[in-house]
């Protein structure tokens, strides 16, 4: 934190801000503190103390271009912009900050291009209505992380509790209760071809049970001779594993490029 610095004061909590930033991993998006030429005009500011871009740590880097890409996208959502801006100079305020501006197709020749940040604010600026706004565009950035985050939820569903369940949750049911049903069977079929298998090979005679070596080794041998019959009952359960695991994952894999 740098002492006097508006945008730390911020990022510190010691400089109220309504509506209060919203923080994405070593970022904070927030709306501008004074009026602009433009109500749709939000920051975008490093929580840490930086000046340049080439201050940034490769992973700060690498998180900086989808957050600009989120933020222009859910402002040009919510204000239905012509255009947005993504601009940053911080001379004003040497703390690295990119501002995030919508322009809509109507706005006067002036208040356009850098125009913006010399434009007097308009005349009518409310200061309620320009905060509602950058409360639904915060709303939707926070909305978006959440569903980017269990989007991976079908994928853990179907991979760790049972085939099919994360496809029933995401929606998918008749694909999901299909897998989960078929799961169902041939684990029922494994048990039973277990069971039966075993009982058939079950020596009656004591002396197989007179000692732990002897039981030890009764098992071994229960084992090698049911393996074979059981193995075509667990490729299949591997196989709708597989499936179930394959299909959720290429879904939430592909879901934010689509």
């Amino acid at each position: 934190m740098s002492h006097g610095c508006p945008l730390c004061a911020i990022a510190a909590g010691s400089a109220a801000i309504a509506p209060p930033p919203l923080a994405r991993g070593a970022f904070l998006v927030h709306g501008k503190p004074e009026p602009g030429a433009h109500p749709g005009w939000l920051l975008v500011v490093p929580r840490r103390h930086v000046e340049q871009v080439t201050e940034l740590t490769p992973d700060e880097a690498a998180a900086l271009g989808p957050l600009l890409r989120e933020t222009a996208a859910a402002l040009q959502v919510e204000t239905g912009a012509a255009k947005t801006y993504v601009a940053c100079f911080a001379e004003v305020v040497p703390h690295l900050h990119f501002h995030v501006i919508a322009r809509g197709a109507d706005a006067p020749d002036a208040t356009r291009g850098p125009g913006a940040f010399v434009a007097a604010p308009p005349a009518d600026a409310d200061l309620a209505t320009r905060e509602a706004l950058v409360a639904r565009v915060l709303g939707r950035l926070a909305g978006a992380r959440s569903a980017s985050a269990s989007r991976w939820r079908p994928l853990i569903l179907s991979g760790l509790l049972w085939p099919g369940a994360g496809q029933v949750v995401a929606g998918r049911r008749r694909l999901g209760w299909g897998l989960a049903l078929a799961t169902a069977v041939v684990a029922v079929l494994t048990l039973r071809s277990l069971v039966v298998e075993t009982l058939l090979r079950m020596p009656t005679d004591a002396v197989y049970f007179s000692d732990f070596g002897s039981v030890l080794a009764l098992s071994q041998r229960l084992a090698a001779e049911i393996r074979p019959g059981l193995m075509p009952h667990f490729a299949a359960l591997i196989g709708l594993w597989l499936f179930a695991s394959a299909e959720a994952g290429l879904r939430a894999w592909r879901e934010p490029h689509e």
